[in-house]
This record gives structure tokens, C-alpha cells and sequence, in this order.
């Protein structure tokens, strides 16, 4: 633990109107992967662990461990009076050598889906316990309901908007694959991606459940930004 350092800001905030959102990058963990290769994702062909594109590390989504973790992170943020938790990296790797990923199923096998709504779940019910808000982070394109994207991921949205307070869709329109949706290049059409990402999201979720975009902030893809 940090001390009382922590809730003396939570209270500061809060007292001065400002709500305190925590960010966790949930499954791509480095600092636990590196620290603990038993946490990581495996890699079939060479044992040890298994690295995404471009070497990066991810922790197992299917490890109770690793779940437990998290679980516990997040309800001791929102013990320490954080107004709300937000999961990013709530998810599967989608790039690498994906054939290659050793999974543990510690709780028995299940599908992508499966595995990402049931540790929300029991995410959603340690943190609102607390009185604090839950938030996930969750790819755009998975708004568009084709079931490869939401397969690899493990992110659909019709399950998860049942067990958190706030979905905020990634609705960067360079991420979007050229001549997507008849766009020949999604990067220079902000508003029809953000517009019509927010209405799928809000059409797909649960009525209580709060859609809170994230914004693109960099030039990549973009001719005029």
C-alpha cells in the first residue's frame, strides 16, 4: 500500500469537484509478465513466454492469478476513494503469432468472449461493491459487429455493457482499414467514424451503461489533422 497519501487526493478532488479516474492497463501488463514469466502468455513452439508484435509481453487473461491481480488492484484503488476504475488492454492480443499463444484456462476452456465477460463480471461486482464507477476501454471496430474482430478480441459489446458503468470505444479513424465502410481513408473522416461508432456502441449496450469515446490525438493516417 501507498499510505494515506492517495486518499488524502481522493478527498481533495472530491471536494473539489474533480472526478478521479485510475487507468489500468489490465492484460498487457509488462511490468508483471517481465517480473513473473508464470503469469505471461506461453508460447507452444519455444516454451517461456510468448511475445506479441513487436516482442510485446501480455499476462494470461485466462490465469485466475493473473485475474486476481487485477481484481484486487482495482478494488483497492476504489477502497482508496477513486471515484471510478477504467480497464484498458481489457482484452486479447489481436497481432503476433497468435497460433503460437499458450493459454492456461484455469477456468476451464472457454472462448474469448467467455473469458472477457466473465472476469468483468467479477470485476464489476468487487468495484460497485465500493461504490466507485467501472470503466472499460474497448476497440472500435468491434462496434461494427463483424465477429472475426470480436473473436479476437473477446470483446462483445451486447455482454459487457452488463457489468460496467461507462464503455469508452477507441474510435481512432486511422485504425480503421482503408476503403472501410466506403471510406477510402478513414483518418480524414473523423465524424462519420466517431458518429456513427458512438451510435452502434449505444444501439449494442446495456440502456444504464454510459458511451464515453476516446478521441484520436496523433497525426498517424491522417492528411489534415
Amino acid at each position: 500500500r501507498a499510505g494515506d497519501g492517495p486518499i488524502k487526493v481522493s478527498r481533495e478532488l472530491r471536494k473539489n469537484g474533480i472526478q478521479s479516474i485510475a487507468r489500468m492497463a489490465v492484460f498487457q501488463d509488462r511490468l508483471l509478465a517481465r517480473n513473473d514469466g508464470r503469469f505471461a502468455i506461453g508460447s507452444k513452439s519455444r516454451g517461456g513466454i510468448w511475445r506479441g508484435s513487436g516482442g510485446d509481453l501480455w499476462c494470461d487473461p485466462t490465469d485466475r492469478r493473473v485475474q486476481d491481480y487485477n481484481i484486487k488492484i482495482a478494488a483497492e484503488l476504489a477502497d482508496m476513494g477513486v471515484d471510478e476504475i477504467q480497464f484498458d488492454y481489457i482484452r486479447f492480443p489481436t497481432e503476433g503469432n497468435l497460433s503460437d499463444a499458450l493459454f492456461d484456462y484455469d477456468f476451464g476452456r472457454m472462448s474469448n468472449v467467455d473469458v472477457i465477460t466473465s472476469f468483468l463480471k467479477r470485476a464489476y461486482r468487487e468495484v460497485s461493491s465500493r461504490n466507485a464507477l467501472l470503466s472499460i476501454d474497448i476497440f472500435g471496430v468491434v462496434a461494427w459487429g463483424k465477429e472475426v474482430d470480436i473473436r479476437n478480441t473477446g470483446q462483445r459489446i451486447e455482454h459487457l455493457s452488463k457489468y460496467c458503468d461507462v464503455i469508452s470505444p477507441m474510435l481512432y479513424p486511422s485504425h480503421f482499414n482503408d476503403d472501410f465502410d466506403g471510406y477510402r481513408n478513414p483518418g480524414d473522416n473523423p465524424y462519420y467514424f466517431i458518429n456513427k461508432g458512438c451510435q452502434k456502441v449505444l444501439a449494442l449496450s446495456d440502456k444504464k451503461t454510459a458511451i464515453r469515446p476516446w478521441l484520436q490525438a496523433f497525426r498517424w493516417r491522417v492528411s489534415r489533422y
